[in-house]
């Protein structure tokens, strides 16, 4: 279980600018601060109802938040300072939970949202090569995985496409768990039921961020064996915890 450290021993962190410039980080495993700030940037929190759902980008969390949460929920708010509303006397008593999704699907997910290609890197000198209008419309599915999802350093280009298990595997732990569900992109439906038994709330999710342009519904249908090995080896951790594969 993550755990708060008591006060007089509790790591301080360097509040990180989380914005355009300072992202990607580096050496990730050597600076658990960006974790942290990852966290905090796409936690939504409930007192009320006692819970912390961690929304990793595309997984099925925005029909939670802005279809749920927002609307039933007065008090689940986005946190950007998860250590405020969740100290670490309550922080046991708090039920979290968060949603995946089968790494090969969400690399297409990627693909179909070119607006999130360079958001943190406006002068990637690849930007001077593509047409102002890039997109899935002339940039093949392979030359994105190959050249545009990952800069040089083998980072991702922006936070929605960190490898999964970043959010929820604590560093400063010995890399244990510390949230108490993860539910599946692939069983949305299902294990919401399960996350509303728990945190007590009778709510459907609401069909919203319908990807517009996304023709394709089969992942499958985008990949050669090269692009497979890629994201296979990329999201090798993702893969083997949370029991994924191509097929």
């Amino acid at each position: 279980m993550f755990r708060f450290l008591r006060k007089k021993e509790k790591t301080k962190y360097t509040q990180l600018d989380y914005n355009r410039t300072t992202w990607p980080p580096s050496k990730w495993d050597e600076h658990p601060e960006w974790q942290f700030e990852l966290i905090r940037a796409s936690s939504c929190i409930s007192v009320k109802k006692k819970f912390i759902f961690i929304h990793i980008g595309k997984t099925g969390g925005h029909p939670q938040v802005r279809g749920v949460f927002e609307k039933k929920l007065k008090d689940a708010v986005n946190s950007p300072n998860l250590d405020k509303p969740i100290n670490h006397n309550k922080w046991d008593a708090y039920f979290k939970y968060t949603f995946v999704r089968n790494p090969w699907d969400k690399v297409v997910s990627a693909y179909y949202s070119p607006n999130t290609w360079f958001d943190r890197r406006s002068n990637h000198p690849l930007l001077n090569k593509l047409p102002d209008n890039y997109g899935p419309h002339n940039i093949s599915f392979s030359n994105f995985v190959k050249e545009i999802l990952w800069d040089e350093n083998g980072d991702p280009c922006q936070p929605h496409w960190v490898e999964q298990y970043k959010f929820i595997q604590d560093f400063r732990c010995g890399g244990e768990i510390w949230v108490d569900y993860i539910g599946k992109f692939e069983n949305l439906n299902e294990d919401w039921i399960k996350v509303c038994t728990k945190i007590g709330i009778d709510e459907k999710l609401p069909h919203t961020n319908k990807n517009s342009i996304k023709p394709e519904r089969d992942y499958k249908k985008y990949y050669d064996y090269t692009t497979i090995e890629i994201v296979r080896s990329r999201f090798k951790r993702d893969i083997e915890l949370f029991n994924y594969s191509f097929e």
